[in-house]
């Protein structure tokens, strides 16, 4: 993720988001896959545990996906969003509007 709108108390860094508290919270990506056939999955890791995965579909042309986990975080742990198979790719440009990874805390 090339820019960040909000970060407030500095938590996110290295692409990895790290809860500053224990508590719940959600989680979105919503992404652009390059025009190509090759599927591209996501995934999004709490700690070492994957908790959410997605795919886009293997037609050609850009296709948009949302990928979603909402669900108890403990302080210290990272989370973040990795592209699980070799030759996926997402779409970005110095817009920043086609993809983007956003989080908060519920309570």
């Amino acid at each position: 993720w090339q820019t960040e709108e909000y970060d407030r108390g500095g938590n996110f860094a290295s692409n990895k988001f790290t809860a500053p508290v224990t508590g719940i919270y959600s989680f979105t990506c919503q992404w652009l896959s390059v025009a190509t056939t090759v599927q591209t999955t996501l995934q999004l890791n709490v700690g070492v545990n994957t908790m959410a995965i997605c795919r886009s579909s293997s037609s050609s042309g850009h296709k948009t996906t949302i990928l979603h986990y909402q669900g108890n975080v403990t302080s210290g742990t990272t989370v973040e969003i990795q592209i699980q198979n070799t030759g996926g790719q997402i779409y970005g440009d110095s817009g920043g509007a086609w993809s983007g990874f956003q989080g908060h805390l519920i309570g």
